[in-house]
């Protein structure tokens, strides 16, 4: 057995991000049966290329791996994604279904360990996935009670490109539907690779995490009433076990009641003259030097897009092969393993994120008419609402929140283990995996997911 771990950062990331949940494996695990695949493609302003340009990067690199014969053969395969990364890795494991390269290790069915192990039919089998305060139903601000939301979502949907427009709901990534929709649509190989998988746990932020809330990432419903939990209520949460003091029993339509005189004592004092002139004062200039940041990084992937487009051409022009091999059909006997998105040794993952080549768009070829049809014609628990949210839903005046209950109802056919993480920090988003030595604090969290599933 060679157990191969593909792990996936975030939206800005780099794979240094990823690297206490790498050593804590090691802890535990030394064996030299255990390889780690740590996506150092997908970093910085490529993170724009939206979660199907990343995922074509992601798994070329996958392909790249387990065609290296000098390398131990890899039997088994595990996905650890955080925070946008855990929906790059979902497509990731979408492509390789529909190519044939995953099965399930139950011994029941025709995809068994010992079928994986046939040198005429390498397979993967599937293991575990992970997220952490991963994005599965988007990330859109979607509150009531900010005039502001909309200015979010649509500078969200500028600055980040496509990976921005598919966070906040606002892309059409496939005939007309949102990515999330894609994803979570049982008659697709995402979802259908997905439910191969021996375990499949995301972990989530109940507080201090305005970037991925925890209904988004624990997939549930998004709440009726999204008041922030009080302290007291903070406080009444207790911890599943005390070596995880970050993990905790919550059910969010069973919460403690608050407990007012309590609240009240933990009430921060009213704020000096200064501070209300100086606090936004500083939120502008934070703001706008953000906003200027982020602007530059959007005309920095424009530029990057820019020249390889050019370099592609050029290249066209002079009768590379590559070119042609990337465009070409797959031949018959190579039928099986290139049927979705022709010869993974000829993908370009630069060519996937600069003009989307190699997108959502090779469901073309994988989803027959007929089972697209009766994608569209099925009536679901939703009714007739979810077959136009779940299906067509990537367009019109459809409402984020009719998108995400739509999600929701979907991956909730799959057995999830929901994890719910009382982070005591502000920046509970990145302490979550200590995405570096100055996010520290929770590292019990990366530990009960060792412990827990390894």
């Amino acid at each position: 057995m060679h157990h191969l771990f593909v792990l996936q950062h975030g939206l800005w990331g780099d794979e240094t991000h990823m690297n206490f949940i790498i050593e804590t494996i090691k802890q535990k695990h030394s064996s030299e049966d255990i390889e780690f695949l740590n996506c150092a493609l997908n970093t910085g302003t490529n993170t724009y290329a939206g979660i199907d340009g990343c995922g074509h990067i992601l798994v070329k690199q996958i392909l790249d791996r387990l065609k290296d014969e000098s390398k131990p053969r890899v039997t088994h395969i595990s996905f650890i994604g955080y925070s946008f990364g855990g929906l790059v890795v979902r497509y990731a494991i979408g492509v390789l279904f529909a190519k044939g390269l995953l099965c399930s290790g139950s011994s029941t069915t025709p995809s068994t360990e010992e079928a994986s192990l046939d040198a005429n039919e390498p397979r993967l089998i599937a293991t575990h996935f992970i997220t952490f305060a991963s994005p599965h139903l988007g990330a859109p601000r979607t509150s009531p009670e900010s005039a502001l939301n909309p200015v979010f979502n649509n500078g969200a949907a500028v600055l980040a490109a496509s990976t921005g427009t598919q966070m906040v709901l606002k892309d059409k990534s496939f005939r007309g539907r949102k990515a999330i929709c894609l994803l979570a649509d049982p008659n697709l190989p995402f979802w259908q690779g997905l439910e191969l998988f021996k375990t499949r746990v995301c972990y989530g932020n109940i507080l201090s995490d305005p970037l991925v809330p925890h209904y988004t990432a624990t997939i549930t419903p998004h709440p009726q009433d999204p008041k922030p939990l009080t302290k007291s209520q903070i406080k009444a949460l207790q911890p599943i076990d005390p070596s995880y003091p970050s993990i905790v029993h919550f059910d969010a339509s069973n919460l403690p009641s608050p407990d007012p005189l309590a609240d009240e004592a933990d009430k921060e004092p009213p704020k000096s003259v200064r501070e209300r002139i100086t606090t936004p004062l500083f939120y502008s200039l934070f703001i706008t030097i953000a906003l200027v940041a982020l602007g530059g990084r959007r005309l920095f992937w424009e530029g990057i897009k820019t020249t390889r487009v050019v370099k592609r051409i050029a290249t066209a022009g002079s009768g590379s092969s590559r070119v042609v091999a990337a465009s070409r059909p797959p031949s018959s006997s190579s039928a099986r393993l290139t049927r979705t998105c022709g010869d993974a040794s000829q993908i370009s993952g630069e060519w996937s994120s600069a003009v989307g080549y190699h997108s959502f768009g090779w469901l073309e070829s994988w989803t027959t008419e007929s089972s697209y049809s009766r994608s569209v014609s099925e009536e679901g628990e939703g009714g007739e609402e979810e077959i136009e949210v779940g299906v067509q839903g990537g367009g019109g005046d459809v409402g984020e929140k009719d998108v995400q209950d739509y999600a929701v109802r979907q991956l909730s056919k799959l057995a999830w283990d929901r994890v719910h993480v009382k982070s005591g920090f502000q920046r509970a988003h990145a302490t979550i995996i200590r995405r570096a030595d100055n996010f520290k604090g929770n590292e019990d969290v990366v530990q009960h997911f060792v412990d827990t599933y390894l």
